[in-house]
């Protein structure tokens, strides 16, 4: 048969065989012989197929994990950028939670940080989904749920649904999540706190890539974080520093300078405009800027301020009424551009001047 000698052995009582029982035993021999090969043979081809359709299912199974890889990746990178463009810390925050949420299909998410005087407790600062935060949900202990456990290990850690760890991620389970993972977020290498994403999917479980994809996710968003709260300084030294110069260069000014806040009270009034106008007892500061200026003019200055806010540009010089500190009605030009969108202003600087004839 190919594979090696093969014998067919024939017994009987009487002695001898004829010549055709010998010619008869001789074909019956190469029948099993090849019989034998084509089982063989349709053995090896099974193992082959076997083999190969084995093959293809680990060759798809890799396709799969590399699209899943390769979407994810997209994902992860569309979020970084989002969350890099996020100037503010709210708006850091904010897209941190969502960025959760969208990159492994999660229903709700939270982040806490570190209270900075309490390490022992951490505060819920954002949440995405259907997670609200309230003040009295907002500060837990540090060691509490699922981001606790993060926090403390500084790893992530996955909670899926086999009915074991109910309770530790209680607020999650309320909500009927059935799932849910938390990563540390670190700042400069230091457990700073905890991003948690929870699933209501029955049978629920995030696969090797996932975790690996939110691990680095939250490591990007304890860079953000970190960021941010640089930018954040940097910005309130700069306005520190530019209001210190505003004051210094308006300190010895003749022209009256204000900022009016959104509902038209005053923010902000210059050492002029106490030397001009006849002012409560307490100053400018706080005072509607209806109650400085003439009662007959007060709508058509109501009118301007908002047209000024909604342009946010710097106006025409206009005129109204305000009271000096005689009592008499001083005729005022006044200059004004809006700042509301400035987070160094927040109002609309008035530069005003004593016209009178």
């Amino acid at each position: 048969d190919g594979e090696g000698p093969v014998s067919l052995l024939l017994a009987r009582r009487e002695p001898g065989f004829a010549a055709d029982e010998l010619q008869l035993a001789r074909g019956m021999a190469r029948v099993l012989g090849v019989s034998l090969r084509m089982f063989r043979l349709a053995g090896e081809e099974r193992r082959q197929r076997h083999e190969a359709e084995t093959q293809s299912e680990l060759n798809q199974r890799l396709l799969e994990s590399l699209q899943e890889r390769q979407e994810l990746l997209e994902r992860l990178a569309r979020i970084q950028r989002d969350i890099t463009q996020a100037a503010e810390r709210e708006g850091v925050l904010a897209a941190i939670c969502e960025g959760a949420l969208e990159l492994v299909g999660g229903d709700d998410s939270e982040l806490t940080l570190l209270v900075p005087d309490d390490p022992s407790t951490v505060e819920r600062v954002a949440a995405g989904g259907r997670g609200a935060i309230t003040p009295e949900n907002a500060r837990v202990p540090a060691s509490a749920g699922l981001g606790g456990m993060a926090l403390s290990e500084n790893r992530l850690v996955a909670m899926e649904d086999d009915g074991n760890h109910s309770s530790a991620l209680p607020r999650f389970r309320e909500q009927g999540a059935v799932a849910a993972m938390a990563a540390p977020l670190r700042d400069h290498g230091q457990p700073a706190g905890a991003l948690v994403v929870g699933s209501t999917r029955a049978g629920r479980r995030f696969s090797s890539i996932e975790r690996d994809m939110f691990l680095a996710f939250a490591d990007h968003a304890g860079l953000a974080l970190s960021q941010s709260r640089r930018f954040e300084r940097l910005r309130e030294e700069d306005a520190a520093r530019i209001q210190g110069r505003f004051r210094s260069l308006v300190q010895s000014s003749s022209d009256m300078i204000m900022v009016i806040a959104a509902d038209g009270s005053v923010l902000y009034a210059s050492p002029s405009v106490g030397r001009t106008l006849g002012l409560p007892g307490a100053g400018a500061e706080g005072v509607a800027v209806a109650e400085l200026v003439h009662p007959d003019d007060r709508s058509y200055v109501a009118e301007f301020l908002a047209a000024v806010a909604g342009r946010g540009r710097c106006s025409a010089p206009v005129e109204w009424r305000m009271r000096g500190t005689d009592g008499d009605w001083l005729d005022v030009e006044t200059v004004a551009t809006g700042r509301l969108d400035d987070p160094d202003v927040r109002g609309i600087v008035l530069n005003s001047r004593d016209v009178t004839g």
